[in-house]
C-alpha cells in the first residue's frame, strides 16, 4: 500500500523465525487485496467504485466501523469519505458544493455483511 517495511525477528530457532516472517507476509499481502485503493479488484476499491459492496471482508467491515466511530466521536473532524475532496485536491480542481456533498460518513451503512452509502453511487 505504499509503505515500506522492515521486519526484525529475533529467536532461538531460525526456523521457527522464517515461518513468522513469511507468515507476517503472507498476511501483508492479503491486507494489501483489501485495503490498496489503487488496485481495482481490492474490496476498498470497488467501494470507492460502485459506492456499495454486498460482501465485504471482516478487516475492512472493522476498520470501516471503527472509522465511523471515530467520525462520530470527532463530530466529522475525522471523516473516512474524504478522498473525493482529496482527489480534487491534488487534480486543482476547486471544491464545489456538489464535490462537497460526496463527502460525510454519516453517509455509509453497514450491514447484512456489507456496506453502502446511503445514496448509491461512486464516491
Amino acid at each position: 500500500m505504499g509503505t515500506r517495511i522492515h521486519l526484525t525477528l529475533v529467536g532461538p530457532d531460525a526456523g521457527a523465525a522464517q515461518n513468522a516472517i513469511e507468515t507476517t507476509f503472507d498476511a501483508m499481502a492479503r491486507l494489501v487485496d483489501v485495503f490498496d485503493h489503487r488496485q481495482p479488484a481490492s474490496a476498498l476499491a470497488q467501494l470507492n467504485r460502485d459506492g456499495q459492496l454486498a460482501t465485504a471482508p471482516a478487516e475492512l467491515l472493522d476498520v470501516l466501523q471503527r472509522a465511523l466511530d471515530y467520525g462520530a466521536l470527532t463530530n466529522g473532524a475525522f471523516d473516512v469519505t474524504v478522498k473525493p475532496l482529496l482527489d480534487a485536491r491534488r487534480d486543482g480542481i476547486p471544491a464545489t458544493p456538489s464535490l462537497r456533498a460526496r463527502v460525510d460518513y454519516r453517509q455509509i451503512r453497514i450491514g447484512g455483511g456489507g456496506f453502502g452509502w446511503a445514496s448509491p453511487g461512486p464516491r
